[in-house]
């Protein structure tokens, strides 16, 4: 009776096991991953002949000279690099500052000593105000300051310098 038993159990778990081995896991969906983009084909019971495909908008609408309207939306921002110099004896943890179109802090990242960061961004043309932050590697706020970049066309080169330590944060513009 006990070897019935195991036999019938033998094959039982057998039975599972195979049936469990061969059953293909589903992958788990992607959530938020902006890396990823789905593509759905249509049914092929749709009836074709009713789908359209969407038409590319062209703006139509011209400023005073017939330029388009989205060139002179564009002409009213500039690239600028903004080049971080750490002259301070000692590692910056990180660098943000306020990106004035959104509001929004921008993180540059950290600055080891002797080396220099880039940071190039859209920037209103009517904004003269470069607004930045100064954090150690624990995360702590060391300074904020405000440097004045009107007249800027390209570039504006700040120097974070000290001994040791954030004494003295100079700017200058091309």
């Amino acid at each position: 009776m006990k070897k019935r038993y195991l036999v019938l159990t033998a094959l039982l778990m057998t039975g599972l096991l195979i049936a469990g081995c061969t059953k293909k896991p589903e992958p788990e969906p992607v959530v938020n991953d902006p890396t990823v983009t789905t593509v759905t084909e249509p049914d092929e019971t749709e009836n074709k002949e009713n789908v359209q495909e969407p038409e590319e908008e062209k703006p139509k609408e011209t400023g005073e000279e017939g330029q388009n309207v989205l060139d002179l939306i564009d002409a009213d921002y500039m690239d600028v690099s903004f080049y971080i110099v750490n002259l301070t004896g000692v590692d910056i943890g990180m660098v943000a500052c306020i990106d004035p179109i959104t509001n929004e802090q921008v993180n540059a990242g950290g600055v080891k000593a002797e080396e220099v960061i880039v940071l190039t961004m859209e920037w209103p043309i009517e904004e003269t105000v470069f607004n930045f932050a100064v954090y150690n590697k624990l995360g702590e706020l060391v300074s904020e300051s405000k440097v004045d970049i009107t007249g800027v066309t390209k570039s504006v080169t700040i120097t974070l310098s000290g001994d040791h330590s954030l004494d003295s944060v100079t700017s200058e513009i091309k």
